[in-house]
């Protein structure tokens, strides 16, 4: 009885925990449903009152709960990619399968926002908008080279750009190319020799930005935000945590002090390098608990379509009804937003993934002589 108390007791690992639902965990979709909502309620601040009043606001003390939330959005997508880069080891269908998830979804939103919600909000006529160099290079977009702005439009707004959300997109595009390069130089399949190029990178990118700058990295000088390389640290630190999944123990005392060291350590500019564990595990630990779902809201994966369509349709709100408090623009923005983010998945990125299994029985296997994985070591 006392052996059957004491294996109760036991902390399991993540491993263990992952295996003992043996399915998804439905936390993770809870998790990237909340964090895109939130920063939704977060932008509909900005722009009703301009990126200068968000600014002073997001590094308050209060704001550290806006500041966990991208952190949290890339150690859960380092996490989750890191077990689909496992499960799909090659790696040309690897970079095929995360084209297939960003790319068509992301092309669509930005030419309905260079075309139709620029068309529609233009101060310039037609021939000028549709002929100008800075319609056309907004496209640019699609590849991950971030254009801000549309000519004539939202130009009277408290914030001028068409969607400011689209500035995470090129640091989420150096995520995959480091699991890429990690992979093809075999430095993926044992998991020690990824843990320390996680870390040597860090170290190097600390030191340079000490030699540059005189100071460790903090948050983003006009956003508040943690810096674009420092999500990038993120992500890594969540495939690392999944790749010693077997190691880490899955702990709610371990998960509650890390949301104190999390906090701690994102309240103050000095400090903020020093999140990237505690974020990691915060976020791993709620993304294996497993709630019941709600069918209604997690029978798609809607976060992504809610992270595109999000800032534009707000931009649109405050052209219409400028003035109107952040209250009004959310009571508005929320409900098209997810009428878009619906149409998204559905439309454009479901049917996009039902490639992958037409892809993946085409590839077979590789073996672990040309695939750049191996067993974990």
């Amino acid at each position: 009885m006392d052996v059957i108390a004491k294996e109760r007791r036991r902390t399991i690992s993540l491993a263990e925990r992952m295996n003992e639902i043996g399915r998804p965990t439905s936390g993770f979709d809870y998790m990237r449903l909340s964090l895109s909502v939130f920063i939704l309620v977060w932008h509909s601040f900005l722009v009703t009152n301009g990126l200068a009043w968000t600014r002073d606001a997001i590094l308050l003390p209060t704001g550290v709960v806006i500041r966990l939330a991208l952190p949290m959005f890339f150690a859960l997508s380092g996490f989750l990619v890191a077990g689909s880069l496992e499960r799909n080891p090659s790696v040309p269908t690897f970079v095929l399968f995360r084209a297939l998830r960003i790319l068509p979804a992301l092309a669509v939103e930005i030419t309905l926002s260079a075309v139709v919600i620029g068309g529609l909000t233009t101060t310039l006529v037609a021939t000028q908008y549709y002929d100008s160099a800075m319609f056309w290079s907004y496209f640019l977009n699609i590849v991950g080279w971030i254009h801000y702005n549309l000519p004539g439009v939202f130009t009277t707004n408290p914030d001028d750009t068409v969607n400011r959300s689209l500035w995470t997109i090129p640091s989420e595009l150096e995520c995959y190319l480091f699991l890429v390069g990690a992979a093809l130089l075999r430095l993926y399949s044992g998991r020690y020799r990824l843990l320390f190029l996680v870390i040597g990178v860090y170290a190097a990118y600390l030191i340079f930005r000490v030699a540059r700058n005189g100071a460790l990295p903090g948050f983003q000088p006009m956003g508040g935000t943690v810096l674009s390389r420092m999500l990038i640290f993120y992500f890594m630190t969540g495939v690392v945590f999944y790749r010693f999944r077997d190691r880490i123990p899955f702990s709610l005392p371990l998960c509650l002090a890390s949301i104190v060291v999390a906090v701690a350590t994102l309240l103050f500019d000095q400090t903020v390098w020093l999140s990237l564990v505690p974020v990691a595990y915060v976020t791993v630990y709620l993304g294996l608990l497993n709630p019941p779902k709600i069918a209604l809201l997690l029978r798609g994966d809607y976060s992504y379509g809610i992270y595109l369509y999000a800032y534009p349709i707000q931009q649109v709100y405050v052209y219409l009804f400028p003035g109107a408090p952040w209250y009004v623009n959310l009571a508005l923005a929320l409900p098209t937003t997810a009428i878009f983010a619906v149409f998204s998945w559905h439309a454009i990125e479901r049917p996009a993934l039902t490639l992958k299994r037409a892809f993946a029985r085409r590839s077979p296997p590789p073996d672990a002589a040309n695939r750049g994985l191996g067993p974990a070591g």
